[in-house]
């Protein structure tokens, strides 16, 4: 545990020390002092591997903490990923990595949990560890504990990050966090009750963290890298996955996900931490619903996050009430797949911005649905400062929306960006994705159309001022193929294929309206890999960041050709995991997962896919 001297030394000249120096409004650890005296306390050191400013943004993060630290038999406190500068003083001066509340050394803690958000994560989640004096490979880390473990929508394909993790959580957090802890309280008190024993006895300790994680490994949601195993065929494809000490079993035990059927059992974080600098979503975040019954064939998340559950309003207005209270924030942020399909929005924001306790209030929506927005419900937001529009299209033309499953018509696409250009909306954000499956030319032509066909409308609708003002920002993404979704299978389009496609669109637009971004290609096809991947790119990730690979997310520290390097380094070729077909018969690395949606149903989405049909049929 580092002492205020010895931190106020290693922050020094050091960018951003509110990064690093907790203290913030709404810690809810315990004390050091409470600790001591309850030495059989689970200690869990809640990890968010990018920076301060962007893991504060993360409700799980937020819902977590607050679930473990209720308990008086648990602790949690946070830990981010340092940047480069702060990361080179610890290293120089041979400073573990420490959490923010209380500065306790991650290595000292009982569990460490990372969200694996997405899969450009991985070589932080392996530097924070390192930065731990842990070895990064769970097969080389003897002692008891720390455990280490990671959870999100990046480890439902749990391979290729396995070899550093001891466990892994599959599903919804907050319904197997308790249980986890539990078993890890009982493991703990039966180490302390001989402690001395076990470490005399090195055999009678593996013994019992084998037998810890075998406990682990019963609970629903729970996947433990230790217990499976992948047997490959000649030609790199999955033949098998074995369960249990290398037992062969043709149907190997499935890790079913963990699903928290009322979300309203679990209290809603109205008195989050707040952050002691400006993060990347500097507003309350309040989940308004979980899952999605859209049923795009793109969307990982739309199947992940199933059922459909959504908040009852009565909660959701206090709870906002409340965290606005609380906070001081003047903005809040309605999150969920796909905001305005909940069916009480239009109560929630009216109760929310008539309050008489706040004076001005802004709403955020993010995910619009462009088929369920109305004027009704943009009257409604604006009453605050207009923050901005977010909208889906997806895909230029109505062809290959329908081929997508995005059930929005040209017509509703326009009703709805005229509606918001007549009250008077002028930045709007649209989101388009290219290399799509059974694209054409024409697809792609018609993502500048229908950006150039919004700049007219704007010119119709808004006045000689509000056109000045016009922002569109046009984030173009290379479409990838993720696991439990009907087009898992398909492959993704070579990186000069989805350049080009890329410049065709930029050289089409109107861009003195049109600010164009989205993610690079090559970070594209790396996200992939890593996305459609098994074990054996464990190897790749460990050589990538061996070879300086971190924050792989931001666009200046994305390194492509240390990338290609890796890949080659580990004999592995990341084609095999991109551009390939993967076959409909063939066995899925992911296919140890039960997220609760049979393969039978995502082959009978990508057939109608293939012939171009649409079908709202979302029966699983």
């Amino acid at each position: 545990m580092l002492d205020l001297a010895e931190i106020g030394a290693l922050l020094e000249g050091i960018q951003k020390p509110g990064r690093y120096i907790g203290k913030e409004f709404g810690i809810k650890s315990k004390k050091p002092g409470y600790l001591l005296k309850n030495p059989g306390t689970v200690n869990t050191a809640l990890v968010f591997p990018d920076v301060y400013e962007v893991g504060m943004s993360n409700l799980g993060l937020q819902i977590l903490y607050k679930i473990i630290n209720s308990s008086p038999r648990f602790n949690a406190e946070r830990a981010f990923s340092p940047w480069f500068d702060f990361e080179d003083r610890l290293r120089k001066s041979c400073t573990k990595l420490f959490s923010l509340e209380n500065r306790i050394f991650l290595d000292c803690f009982d569990l460490i949990g990372f969200n694996a958000a997405h899969e450009m994560l991985y070589t932080n989640i392996v530097n924070a560890i390192d930065l731990s004096g842990l070895a990064i490979r769970s097969s080389e880390r003897k002692s008891l504990f720390p455990l280490v473990c990671c959870g999100g929508s990046a480890a439902v394909n749990p391979w290729p990050i396995s070899a550093f993790m001891d466990f892994m959580v599959i599903g919804d957090g907050e319904a197997v966090i308790s249980l986890i802890l539990e078993t890890i309280s009982s493991y703990k008190d039966k180490y302390l009750s001989d402690r001395t024993s076990y470490l005399e006895n090195y055999f009678s300790l593996q013994q019992l963290k084998k037998e810890m994680l075998r406990s682990l490994g019963q609970l629903e949601g729970v996947f433990v890298p230790s217990l499976y195993s992948l047997v490959y065929n000649r030609d790199n494809t999955v033949k098998k996955i074995i369960y249990s000490g290398g037992k062969e079993d043709k149907n190997a035990k499935k890790v079913k996900k963990a699903t928290v059927k009322d979300l309203d059992s679990f209290e809603i974080p109205a008195d989050p931490v707040v952050p002691n600098i400006q993060t990347v979503h500097d507003r309350l975040n309040i989940e308004i619903m979980r899952g999605c019954g859209r049923g795009c064939r793109f969307c990982q998340a739309g199947f992940i996050y199933r059922p459909l559950r959504q908040k009852k309003v009565k909660n959701l207005i206090n709870k906002s009430i409340e965290g606005l209270m609380q906070t001081g924030y003047d903005e809040i942020s309605f999150t969920s797949l796909s905001s305005s399909d909940y069916r009480n929005l239009k109560k929630l924001i009216e109760k929310v911005t008539g309050s008489d306790l706040f004076e001005k209030i802004s709403i955020s929506l993010p995910s619009l649905r462009l088929d369920s927005f109305s004027l009704e419900i943009a009257e409604m937001i604006q009453s605050g400062r207009k923050t901005g529009l977010t909208f889906a299209p997806e895909a230029g033309s109505q062809r290959l929306r329908d081929i997508i499953k995005k059930d929005i018509s040209a017509d509703e696409l326009r009703e709805s960006i005229r509606a918001a250009f007549l009250k008077g909306w002028t930045k709007v954000k649209l989101y388009f994705m290219v290399g799509l499956p059974f694209e054409t030319d024409d697809d792609i032509k018609a993502i500048a159309e229908t950006t150039n066909e919004i700049i007219d409308l704007a010119r119709q609708c808004l006045d000689k001022r509000g056109f000045s003002r016009l922002q569109l920002g046009v984030s173009i993404n290379a479409f990838c193929p993720k696991p439990f979704t009907p087009f898992q299978w398909c492959a993704q389009e070579k990186i000069y294929k989805l350049e080009e496609k890329i410049r065709a669109v930029r050289q089409s637009i109107n861009s003195r309206f049109v600010k164009l971004h989205g993610n690079d290609p090559e970070k594209s096809s790396i996200e992939c890999a890593f996305a459609r991947g098994d074990s054996r790119l464990s190897d790749v990730i460990e050589s990538a960041w061996r070879s300086g690979a971190k924050f792989d997310n931001w666009a200046d520290y994305f390194d492509y050709g240390l990338w290609k390097q890796s890949f080659a380094k580990a004999g592995a070729d990341p084609d095999f995991y991109t551009i390939r077909q993967y076959g409909l018969n063939e066995t899925l690395p992911w296919d140890v997962i039960d997220i609760g949606i049979k393969k039978d149903y995502f082959i009978k989405e990508y057939s109608k896919a293939m012939q171009g049909k649409k079908l709202n049929d979302n029966k699983i």
